[in-house]
């Protein structure tokens, strides 16, 4: 499920994705995969010992909890695999993201590990990571959304994925000002904004 970033509709490009599409993949290789070898995946593989994959499966298992289904816990098995490697992900939280970007991510990460585990005959565990620790609000604070910017203002510091999501609702508020006959935005708007309330933390 490799993703072509060159075919993403150009208002849906951050200003990084632009400079980076322009950059030769060879130098820059976003939206385009790398090619891997059986040198590289040995010694990236040895650069992790039994201890410290010891410590990342306790800690991914922990993290879990009881609700893992089974192909969770046998990746969390393989990780103690001398010979494993894993393909990681992550995305930093933001507000009005959308859960197809984090899905896609996702998803890529889950169709590398399959495909190379098939390639290199080792196993491939895929990790995704949601940044919930990240201190840099400034990150986050701006919603590009068809051709406006919107801005969450709030007093909160520290990790982002703790802070409280009720000042989201007046980008919502925002966003259907400017909008104003656009009913299907707004009941779109209205439905997404119903998981920003007081009392509910950004990551969850």
């Amino acid at each position: 499920m490799h993703y072509d970033f060159q075919h993403t509709p150009v208002g849906l490009r951050s200003k990084y994705l632009e400079r980076a599409l322009k950059v030769h993949s060879e130098i820059y290789p976003i939206g385009h995969e790398v090619e891997l070898n059986e040198e590289f995946l040995i010694k990236k593989s040895r650069e992790f010992g039994h201890e410290q994959r010891s410590a990342i499966s306790q800690v991914i298992q922990e993290q879990i909890g009881d609700n893992a289904h089974a192909k969770q816990l046998e990746n969390i098995t393989k990780l103690l695999d001398s010979d494993s490697l894993t393909i990681t992900t992550g995305q930093q939280l933001h507000p009005f993201l959308g859960p197809l970007f984090v899905w896609s991510k996702i998803m890529t990460a889950v169709d590398l590990s399959v495909r190379y585990e098939s390639m290199f005959g080792r196993p491939f565990i895929p990790i995704f990571w949601m940044a919930t620790e990240d201190h840099d609000f400034e990150e986050i604070e701006n919603v590009p959304f068809l051709g406006k910017t919107y801005t969450w203002k709030t007093n909160q510091t520290g990790a982002v994925g703790q802070f409280d999501t009720e000042g989201i609702q007046k980008l919502k508020d925002q966003i259907k000002v400017d909008f104003p006959n656009d009913q299907t935005l707004h009941d779109f708007l209205d439905r997404y904004a119903s998981y920003y309330q007081k009392g509910v933390s950004l990551s969850k």
